[in-house]
């Protein structure tokens, strides 16, 4: 991934090893799926609720969505 600075100088953005996959496949869907899975399972199990969860998931999408639709109308999207 690459990102500008403040002189506008294209540097290359190195994410950090704690978000390596332990495993990848071909079909590079399976191993984020799975994180989410054990992450629900070991919530389950140690009665711990899975922080960010479904409400956060919800509200992200929702500003998401308001960035497309004020993009395509170019008005300011209340959310």
């Amino acid at each position: 991934m690459k990102y500008s600075n403040n002189e506008n100088k294209i540097q290359n953005l190195t994410a950090d090893s704690s978000f390596n996959f332990e495993k990848t496949w071909t079909d590079g869907r399976i191993a984020p799926v799975l994180r989410i899975q054990n992450l629900w399972a070991q919530s389950i199990i140690n009665g711990t609720p899975v922080i960010p969860g479904l409400c956060e998931g919800l509200a992200s999408h929702k500003v998401c969505e308001a960035i497309r639709e004020s993009s395509k109308s170019g008005l300011s999207i209340k959310i």
